[in-house]
């Protein structure tokens, strides 16, 4: 893979926006296949308030914003090779290769493997209530990159991450904890170099679109009930879906959205996202269009989201108030923290679903009121793993342009 930078003068105000231009130029296979950034990735925290100041010119009202969200969207599903409507195909083909219970908990947890896509499937783990004969508000999990393999390390698979969504099942909810492309599980049989490609970008997008398609048709889920959370890489995935995809309706981002930092990953910033539409768009803009829904962001003292309070939370609680919808937007900074999912951010995500959806966190607790996560049950990660490498689907792409020629064909499916 040849590594290329290519930092674009496209940031000058007062130029036209132009996404079918960008997105037409950006549809061949080749932009897909390589490992790119298209904006720069080392801007100071100053330059970056500095542009979102300039970004508040373009906007000063819930019209003006509604235009450029609007060629925000059309440049993101364009590059992103973004199905019209994913509802109208079929629900994707899953398989379910183990189920696991939690007895205390009341939780059972199901391994699956989702093909989102002729060919490309997304390796989860699915924690829903035992008892089926109601129905459940769904959130997904986003993980981010972490431990490239497949081990106790890798991030969908780590005790944390268990006691997150167990407890999540705990109060009533159907949660469904899912890798990245080439990351986590799914490393094993594409290797990481598939990850560090533009196409990995675009799968982890529709990837998420399915998802839904597929929890909605469960029959024990609430379709009209839907959150999303994802922690670093997996935040950046979080709000790109939420931005375009309205059946989304709260989102929970961690450690990620910066003012800054576009993601230093080639899944975050190897496609010409931030460039479909001039001046370019900046990431803070990609949460701020989760408008008027909730959304809460956790931030640090240590990493790039470390001017989260001073700089990002105000510039997107400004467009909410184009919605008067201040109160839905909110901050939980941790300024000794660093770049960690820790329990005080499994706190405040327990708090805010149980907010949003009116549920009890009573049965979480342990006498003293606090949250009990050092007593969940915790399954080894080997129990946890979809496909061992033998047993993953045939029919799998093993390359990047096969991926491409399957999303290509699942966008024309659902036009």
């Amino acid at each position: 893979m040849r590594k290329i930078l290519i930092t674009l003068a496209l940031i000058t105000f007062g130029l036209s926006t132009n996404a079918k231009t960008v997105a037409e130029k950006f549809s061949d296979l080749h932009f897909y296949e390589i490992d790119t950034a298209y904006i720069a990735r080392d801007w100071t925290p100053e330059q970056g308030a500095d542009f979102l100041e300039q970004l508040k010119t373009l906007y000063t009202d819930r019209a003006s914003w509604e235009k450029r969200k609007a060629a925000i969207a059309a440049g993101l599903r364009s590059v992103l090779l973004v199905p019209d409507n994913t509802e109208a195909l079929p629900t994707p083909r899953h398989t379910t290769t183990a189920q696991l219970r939690c007895p205390a908990e009341g939780v059972v947890i199901e391994n699956i493997g989702l093909e989102i896509a002729d060919g490309i499937w997304v390796t989860g783990n699915l924690y829903r209530p035992a008892d089926t004969s109601r129905y459940y508000p769904i959130i997904l999990s986003a993980q981010g990159h972490g431990f490239e393999g497949v081990s106790a390390e890798a991030p969908r698979l780590i005790d944390d991450a268990q006691r997150m969504c167990i407890m999540l099942a705990q109060m009533g909810t159907v949660v469904f904890n899912y890798d990245m492309w080439a990351r986590g599980e799914s490393t094993s049989h594409f290797g990481h170099n598939a990850h560090n490609t533009g196409i990995s970008g675009a799968i982890q997008t529709v990837s998420t679109m399915r998802v839904i398609d597929f929890l909605k048709s469960l029959p024990y889920t609430d379709a009209e009930r839907i959150g999303m959370m994802g922690w670093s890489g997996g935040g950046t995935q979080t709000f790109i879906a939420t931005a375009i995809d309205s059946r989304i309706r709260w989102a929970i981002i961690v450690t990620q959205i910066s003012c800054f930092f576009p993601g230093g990953c080639t899944c975050e910033s190897g496609l010409p996202i931030h460039i479909t539409v001039t001046p370019q768009l900046n990431n803070c803009e990609l949460a701020a269009m989760a408008a008027p829904r909730p959304l809460l962001l956790l931030s640090d003292g240590v990493d790039w989201t470390r001017t989260t309070p001073a700089a990002e939370y105000p510039f997107i609680r400004r467009t909410y108030a184009f919605y008067n919808a201040e109160n839905q937007v909110g901050n939980i900074h941790f300024a000794s923290d660093d770049h960690t999912y820790k329990r005080n951010r499994r706190e405040a995500i327990i708090n805010f679903v149980a907010k949003q959806w009116s549920l009890s966190t009573n049965d979480l607790r342990d006498p003293m009121g606090r949250y009990d996560f050092d007593h969940v049950n915790i399954h080894p990660w080997e129990q946890l793993v979809v496909f061992s490498h033998n047993d993953f689907p045939q029919n799998h792409v093993t390359s990047v342009a096969q991926a491409f020629s399957a999303l290509k064909r699942l966008k024309n499916k659902s036009k």
